[in-house]
């Protein structure tokens, strides 16, 4: 995988359940706080207000922009940028969706599901949401995903986009080798990382029904997410030898990496501090 000059400015266009908070992490090593923008993370609109309103300078000034927001933000800033995602398996991806959102008080489709509470067959059929069916190519189609009907066309979009637009559009099912290939293109130093954001484990598996429901509804994500693993899956055979050697050393040092922070953060969070 070719290494490729760096961008002035990095946007992760993080899709909901693919492993964006453990990536948040990783970026926030990589350039100083104060240069990257988080979007607002309930309206993605008042952040395009908001962007619209910098002066030039400030908008220079970021270098990292990240959180849940469609393709096409590039447009607002005067400097040179190019996107990184991770896209997920559909199936996996609602499933953890639907889980998450019973656990979250805090999400803006809570009430809704855990009032009655609707099954994950109901909540895949719902149309609560456009994140449910095809959110994926939605959000690499356009900026406002809302807006974005699930055709052939839109998927063709997020295609080339990700062909043009792109450093990487990784898979969360193989996140760790994504990384490296990553800090091979980038040229980071490190991307040690610890997992967030992990669901428990489920007492039982998903209803076969709501599976079915949920594959019918999602078939562009799921084109879309081959077209993605077969891509990362070419760099990965190109990389040879050289990079199955790093993954090796990487997920030791990270396996330690991890432990360290957990207990870190379980220790702050017996004392009251927050997380820096």
């Amino acid at each position: 995988m070719t290494a490729v000059e760096r961008p002035e400015l990095l946007i992760f266009l993080h899709i909901p359940k693919a492993a964006g908070r453990s990536f948040y992490r990783v970026l926030d090593r990589q350039v100083p706080r104060e240069s990257i923008y988080q979007t607002d993370p309930v309206d993605w609109r008042k952040s395009i207000e908001e962007l619209r309103a910098l002066p030039e300078k400030q908008l220079r000034s970021f270098r990292i922009v990240r959180g849940h927001v469609g393709f096409g933000l590039h447009e607002l800033f005067p400097q040179q940028a190019r996107y990184v995602t991770f896209v997920r398996d559909p199936v996996t991806r609602i499933v953890s969706h639907y889980r998450y959102v019973l656990r979250s008080p805090q999400h803006y489709l809570h009430e809704e599901v855990a009032d009655g509470p609707l099954s994950l067959l109901e909540y895949a059929v719902s149309g609560l949401s456009p994140e449910l069916e095809n959110g994926q190519t939605r959000l690499l189609a356009a900026l406002d995903d809302g807006a974005v009907e699930s055709t052939p066309q839109a998927l063709d979009s997020a295609k080339r986009h990700i062909s043009e637009h792109f450093v990487l559009a990784g898979v969360t099912e193989r996140f760790d080798e994504s990384l490296l290939l990553l800090r091979r293109r980038l040229g980071w130093a490190s991307v040690l990382y610890r997992r967030e954001n992990v669901a428990p484990a489920a007492d039982r598996p998903p209803d076969p029904e709501a599976i079915a429901a949920i594959r019918e509804r999602n078939r562009l994500d799921q084109d879309l997410y081959e077209h993605c693993a077969r891509r990362v899956e070419k760099w990965i055979a190109a990389e040879g030898r050289s990079l199955e050697r790093e993954l090796r050393r990487f997920r030791v040092r990270n396996a330690v990496y991890g432990s360290l922070a957990a207990s870190t953060a379980r220790a702050r969070a017996r004392l009251g501090w927050r997380a820096a």
